[in-house]
């Protein structure tokens, strides 16, 4: 049982919050249903060691039971017992260092067989979270939006954010991609870009022209960047991370709610002003009945309803 996991499930009790965990239970327990806890369906089979959301947590007894999605579909209730809670974590792109980089041991646990350290030389990765194995702190990465793997923060080089407006000159070199490959040779004559990311440890500047995208090598610039600190290990930069993942998660579902509930009102709106309508009918033709004149065609109708017979 991880300690760290049913903490935080126990602080999820107390205050709901969507959150994510890398299933690491047995593949023949069951997953029940959304709405029906005694109706099981299906076990957790190939859902072990995947990463999922939890919607919801409650407990039953001496155990905790969250509700998992899995690419957008909600599978149902299991237990949570050994699974591995994520930290989430600012966003960042980094690269792998190839000369210091070694595949934790716990890839292999998690079913990712794959030769890391020839996956991920030169690519350009995403870091969103990461996961405690007993003592040790493991970076999750990313591309395209889909774990690849686990590894040591220490084999990471960081990027910076930016946003500087500055001017390259026009003979210094510029490359579609990370690893210089591919040059640019038709270029503006403007010479102002922004920068967008920089590594400082691998001499590289990302920068922007419109919606086109460039690298270079940063000390082809005089830009000035600082090295970057590593906060991983920074409380406060996880719960502000927290809070911004939760905020973007429940805004659309917030909207979506708003939207229906406004259709909700017009369509009350629309009802009311028909149900009003037909009351000034109604109104009016009674009026108009109990009048004279109304009399008068009241009593021709009559009359002529008799001639037909």
């Amino acid at each position: 049982m991880s300690k760290n996991l049913i903490e935080k499930l126990k602080q999820h009790t107390e205050l709901p919050q969507l959150f994510q965990v890398v299933l690491n239970e047995d593949v023949t327990q069951k997953i029940y249903d959304e709405f029906n806890v005694s109706l099981s369906e299906r076990t957790l089979s190939n859902l072990n060691h995947q990463l999922v959301m939890i919607l919801g947590v409650k407990s039953h007894e001496d155990d905790y039971y969250g509700l998992i999605q899995f690419q957008g579909r909600i599978m149902g209730w299991t237990r949570l017992k050994h699974s591995y809670y994520v930290m989430p974590k600012r966003l960042e792109s980094v690269k792998i260092n190839p000369e210091a980089f070694s595949t934790p041991e716990f890839n292999t646990r998690m079913g990712i067989n794959s030769d890391l350290h020839l996956a991920f030389k030169d690519k350009l990765l995403t870091s969103k979270g990461f996961i405690y194995d007993g003592e040790h702190e493991l970076e999750m990465l990313f591309t395209k939006g889909k774990l690849r793997g686990f590894v040591y923060p220490k084999d990471l080089h960081r990027s910076q954010q930016l946003d500087i407006e500055m001017t390259i000159e026009p003979d210094v070199p510029l490359f579609k991609d990370s690893n210089f490959i591919i040059d640019v040779e038709k270029r503006m004559a403007d010479t102002t870009y922004y920068a967008e990311l920089a590594f400082p440890t691998l001499d590289l500047l990302k920068v922007r022209k419109g919606r086109l995208q460039y690298w270079l090598k940063l000390s082809d610039t005089n830009l000035e960047v600082p090295d970057v600190v590593s906060n991983l290990n920074d409380l406060d930069t996880h719960v502000k991370e927290v809070l911004r993942l939760e905020r973007n998660k429940t805004k659309p579902i917030i909207e979506s709610l708003l939207k229906a509930q406004i259709d909700y009102e017009r369509q009350i709106k629309s009802y009311e002003d028909q149900i009003d309508r037909l009351q000034r009918i109604e109104k009016n033709y009674r009026n108009l009945k109990s009048s004279k004149l109304g009399r008068i065609q009241v009593k021709l109708w009559e009359l002529l309803r008799g001639r037909r017979k």
